[in-house]
């Protein structure tokens, strides 16, 4: 699979993070709630992304009651896709014509059955989001970028 972008939706917890997923593809990243001031300080709240004819929208969540009712919020005309995170709780669902869609966390389930990661193939046709769901930390190891 070649992976063109990574969005991270906030709370990597260090630069590192970022910079790891860096030497996979070239990355984005919102500041998260639960990230260090370095980090809170150097990231945006929020991200346009221009994705050949479609418009997503990424962000983290934690400025709605809840972060469902934020991506909900965010939904509008010529929003095609939000991303987004503060739950930790795997999601795709629509509001109006945009998806939302929140991919969970690959190391933070909290209290969600799985743990989650998301991909979204974009093409001019379809904006196609796959949540990709597991148990254990290990099965991480069986993702390939």
């Amino acid at each position: 699979m070649n992976v063109g972008l990574i969005l991270h939706a906030g709370d990597a917890g260090h630069s590192s993070v970022l910079q790891s997923l860096e030497q996979v593809a070239p990355t984005v990243g919102v500041r998260g709630n639960a990230d260090p001031i370095d980090l809170i300080e150097t990231l945006p709240d929020q991200v346009w992304i221009e994705a050949g004819s479609r418009n997503v929208l990424l962000l983290h969540g934690h400025h709605g009651k809840t972060a469902l009712k934020a991506a909900r919020a965010a939904a509008a005309p010529g929003v095609d896709l939000v991303v987004f995170g503060h739950s930790h709780k795997p999601l795709i669902d629509q509001e109006g014509r945009t998806i939302l869609f929140n991919p969970g966390s690959p190391t933070e389930r909290r209290w969600n059955p799985h743990f989650g990661l998301g991909l979204v193939r974009v093409s001019d046709a379809e904006l196609e989001p796959e949540l990709v769901l597991f148990d254990d930390l290990r099965h991480l190891a069986n993702v390939n970028p």
